[in-house]
């Protein structure tokens, strides 16, 4: 599958936080905060329908 850079990007930055998680341990407050925040950001940019070209 081809992907963009910034996807890639984006999906190598969330394994990286999951592993994170993962191993070392869980986010603080303010950092649950942000991840939250900017997923809900992105969430609602993908659910909006294409605006025409």
């Amino acid at each position: 599958m081809k992907l963009s850079e910034d996807v890639q990007k984006f999906i190598n930055a969330c394994e990286r936080l999951l592993s994170g998680i993962a191993i070392n341990r869980p986010l603080t407050q303010d950092e649950a905060l942000l991840v939250k925040h900017y997923c809900n950001e992105v969430q609602s940019k993908i659910d909006q329908p294409p605006a025409p070209r």
